[in-house]
């Protein structure tokens, strides 16, 4: 596996950017570096709110947004790289409230839902796989239908 839909080696790329196993520090430091995004979650969703990020990579932006209290379920279309954020936040976060599994951003209807809904739906780096505008409304259309909330 190693690759997506869109021909993708999601794999290679995290790992040349050395952020495919993560630890506690290159967590926190993601944290640090993206003050604006976590800023927003903090000020926008209820403590202890239910977050969907779409698109999870290894990790990064759910482990931290678990640390800060929210519980997170991340979804990413590639079994390799949700296994490899599952570790991660073993590793990392093991008490925190997050969960990855294999699932498709463009079958939002399709996921499970936590009781009284998800507070928030955050991705980073998604809208340049859209191959248009209108696709890329579409999209946030069907995530503010899921959530009250989108946070990219």
């Amino acid at each position: 596996m190693g690759t997506d839909a869109l021909g993708g080696d999601w794999v290679g790329v995290f790992i040349q950017r050395k952020v495919w196993r993560l630890t506690a520090d290159d967590v926190t430091h993601w944290v640090e570096r993206n003050p604006t995004f976590f800023r927003f979650l903090r000020e926008l969703v209820p403590a202890g709110g239910h977050i969907l990020e779409l698109g999870c990579g290894p990790g990064r932006h759910g482990i931290g947004a678990a640390l800060q209290g929210f519980r997170v379920r991340g979804i990413d279309i590639d079994p390799d790289v949700v296994e490899q954020a599952r570790r991660n936040a073993r590793e990392v976060a093991p008490s925190a409230a997050v969960s990855f599994t294999t699932g498709d951003m463009l079958g939002l209807d399709a996921l499970p839902r936590p009781e009284g809904g998800f507070d928030a739906i955050t991705h980073g780096g998604l809208m340049e796989h859209f191959p248009s505008a209108e696709a890329i409304r579409e999209s946030i259309e069907a995530q503010l239908r899921l959530a009250p909330l989108v946070v990219f």
